[in-house]
């Protein structure tokens, strides 16, 4: 990440913090969102146990361990529960009845929202038992309403102003509404929004994000190297990916905004990028590819804190919905036990017209977890034997509607998305350069 006086500032929403406290955890609920047998609309609030920040200050976590090395991982954080949220991903994916999840952290429940009168069918998708509770829970407004109010804000022509603002939405299952995040001097569009997708169907928010821009890294090069192609701007060296025969380091392409095609680390070449050989994801992705015929690239990444200070990656898949996960920018370091959200954050850029940006959220409130000069940093996974499984690629951070970075969030983009719009693959095999 980094500060670019031409990088274009994105939109995104600041999380609500209800006062209400979580609903019954085996209630079913009809599609307004009234419970069976009840006259109350429960459901409909976001329980606080699935708000991050609200169960950070309920139980009063001391903000510490966040590093590589001495993790302080939630509930489920472990092995086992971290493999189940793989598979409940997996195998409710295709599935047009299932809204989404989310995780009660004071019932420690997973939540899986569905369509109405779909409880049974989605029971009927997931093949293994469950190592923590689950709930189903059916939706407080209709599948189909949702998904068409996303469609629209995706396309970009709810409105002729569409293209010439930078705003972003998410659907966060735990409300059952479309979250709209306009600049905060646009307050005058939240009513149009509202008229035009129905007021009970959205959430106006204010706020904006900002691109985020291991020092004299030289050839074998590793990811989690502090890089740059000129003074100022640095960015973070992620993962090596294969692509056409040849070895490259997967990086930001905002860091390249301006600046020079020949990248160094300190004061030690690094690298080029040749659209030639290796085209950039831009705009659909945020990536581009470092490389040099001459120069190699290494799977191993700097993860200090040490112990160990570096892994090695030996796999990849994107991060799985309310698992836990590590980013690991230049500048502040690896830091672990972020919570992956369940949505998709559509980032939707002023400067690139008629693009929106499926984006993940990962955070750990109340922690340092990322900063300027970390943008391209890997998310990933730590694995035995000082290995690490890639996830996806950190892009931006969040600002609230008064200008402040939040340094406690990180957005990223899916391993997937990086690989597909470059072109390129996750480097896993072993190569003579990946020896520490």
């Amino acid at each position: 990440m980094f500060w670019v006086k031409s990088a274009f500032v994105l939109i995104l929403l600041l999380a609500i913090i209800p006062a209400t406290s979580p609903a019954d955890a085996q209630t079913d609920v009809s599609p307004d969102g009234t419970e069976v047998g009840d006259t109350g609309d429960h459901q409909c609030e976001r329980p606080v146990g699935a708000d991050g920040q609200a169960v950070h200050e309920l139980l009063g976590r001391p903000v510490v361990g966040d590093k590589e090395t001495h993790p302080k991982d939630v509930w489920r954080a472990g092995p086992e529960v971290q493999e189940w949220f793989e598979k409940v991903d997996a195998q409710l994916a295709d599935s047009p009845n299932v809204l989404g999840t989310f995780v009660d952290d004071l019932t420690q429940t997973h939540v899986i929202v569905v369509g109405a009168g779909k409880t049974d069918s989605v029971k009927r998708l997931l093949k293994d038992p469950a190592p923590i509770a689950i709930d189903y829970r059916v939706s407080c407004r209709p599948l189909e309403t949702l998904r068409e109010i996303e469609g629209e804000l995706v396309k970009r022509e709810w409105h002729k102003r569409a293209n010439d603002i930078s705003y972003s939405f998410y659907t966060d299952p735990s409300v059952g509404r479309v979250t709209v995040v306009l600049p905060p001097d646009e307050k005058g569009l939240a009513e149009q929004v509202e008229a035009r997708f129905g007021r009970d169907n959205i959430l106006i928010e204010y706020g904006t994000i900002e691109l985020a821009g291991r020092y004299n890294n030289g050839s074998a090069h590793d990811g989690g190297a502090h890089i740059g192609n000129s003074y100022p701007a640095h960015c973070t060296a992620g993962f090596a990916m294969d692509r056409s025969g040849g070895r490259w380091m997967a990086s930001a392409y905002h860091c390249l905004f301006g600046y020079s095609n020949t990248w160094t680390s300190g004061s030690t070449y690094y690298g080029q990028t040749n659209f030639s050989l290796a085209p950039s994801a831009w705009p659909g992705v945020d990536a581009l590819l470092v490389g040099d015929g001459n120069d190699q690239y290494s799977r191993v990444m700097w993860v200090d804190p040490c112990s160990p200070c570096t892994r090695l990656v030996s796999s990849k898949g994107n991060a799985s919905s309310n698992s836990s996960i590590c980013v690991n920018g230049a500048n502040t370091g690896a830091r672990c036990g972020l919570t992956v959200r369940t949505y998709t954050v559509y980032t939707c850029a002023e400067s690139v017209p008629g693009v929106c940006w499926f984006l993940r959220k990962a955070e750990k409130p109340g922690s340092f977890i990322a900063q300027n000069g970390d943008s391209g940093a890997a998310m990933y996974n730590r694995l035995s034997g000082s290995k690490a499984k890639i996830r996806g690629m950190f892009t931006a951070l969040e600002r609230d509607q008064n200008n402040n970075l939040r340094h406690d969030s990180a957005l990223f983009f899916n391993v997937s998305s990086v690989e597909a719009s470059l072109g390129a693959t996750t480097a896993t095999a072993c190569c003579n350069n990946d020896s520490w």
